[in-house]
């Protein structure tokens, strides 16, 4: 991924620089779930997982097909389950970094089970020709009031799914 993506999701090297991200897990679990290959795609999903930044493009991709303006947080709830709908919801209404956030604190498996969940919803629409990024869509800046947002952000929060705000 372009370095200067790095920047919205707030990913840094050790000395300090940005980093870009390395696409390639995501692009082989999506090889492998085309290629039907449970094993393969367990194994590549596992390494999407392992960042957190790329667990949450792989679920702004999802959005990004969805529709990132017009899918309802129900609707989001029941295509990436509680915690890919918390990050989609997080995605669209606070932005990259602080869904990155909330994915450091999910750990490993549930990372895992979001990246595979997201990536099936993925190969299902075909939506990988755009970057995730603060300056294009899914990322907030569009009120989504209308979509139910505010309410599921609210309940995952009470469920345990989304750190409270303070």
């Amino acid at each position: 991924m372009n370095p200067l993506y790095a920047v919205d999701y707030g990913v840094r090297a050790p000395d300090g620089r940005m980093q870009a991200m390395d696409l390639r897990p995501f692009l082989d679990a999506l090889a492998a779930t085309w290629d039907g290959c449970s094993p393969c795609r367990s194994y590549h999903c596992r390494a999407v997982a392992t960042s957190s930044a790329l667990t949450v493009h792989v679920v702004g991709v999802a959005l990004c097909g969805f529709g990132h303006d017009i899918a309802t947080a129900s609707q989001l709830l029941r295509k990436l389950d509680p915690d890919g709908a918390a990050l989609a919801l997080v995605i669209r209404n606070e932005g990259l970094e602080p869904a990155r956030e909330v994915a450091e604190s999910m750990g490993l498996e549930r990372r895992e089970s979001t990246a595979t969940i997201a990536i099936n919803a993925i190969l299902a629409t075909g939506w990988y020709d755009q970057p995730v990024s603060n300056l294009v869509p899914p990322v907030s800046g569009r009120p989504t009031g209308h979509l139910g947002d505010n309410e599921m952000l609210a309940t995952l929060r009470s469920d345990g799914y989304l750190p409270y705000k303070s």
